[in-house]
């Protein structure tokens, strides 16, 4: 089982677990208050959703805590959803709901987080294909 860890400046991660054979990636939130597991979908449906996301595609799905934010992806199992908003200077926040539309958590990426993140899952992504 292949394991990602996409991390912002705070500490907070998102770690993604190939569940090889299966094609089925869980994910998983790491923060200082806790650990949660958020769901799974497929292992392409996440990386492709993650990196469009970070690329600022999506749907506009409204507003969270003011900010106007885009759909990125919902989740099997757990059934919580990813939302984005783009932030100035090409930070963006990640807003994860549960299956009832209640923040679970809000991360917080700086423009460096986005290009790292999009590197790794592209280099995932490759890998995979190879």
């Amino acid at each position: 089982m292949a394991v990602m860890k996409l991390c912002d400046g705070a500490g907070d991660c998102l770690v993604l677990e190939d569940r090889e054979g299966i094609n089925w990636c869980g994910c998983t939130l790491v923060t200082a208050k806790g650990t949660r597991y958020l769901g799974a979908e497929s292992w392409r449906y996440v990386m492709v959703h993650l990196i469009d996301g970070l690329n600022g595609q999506g749907k506009s799905a409204g507003r969270i805590e003011d900010d106007e934010v885009r759909w990125v992806l919902s989740l099997a199992e757990e059934h919580c959803s990813l939302y984005v908003a783009d932030r100035e200077g090409g930070t963006e926040v990640f807003y994860w709901q549960d299956r009832r539309g209640a923040l679970v958590h809000a991360m917080r990426l700086s423009s460096n987080d986005v290009s790292a993140w999009i590197d790794e899952l592209r280099g995932s992504e490759r890998s995979r294909l190879s």
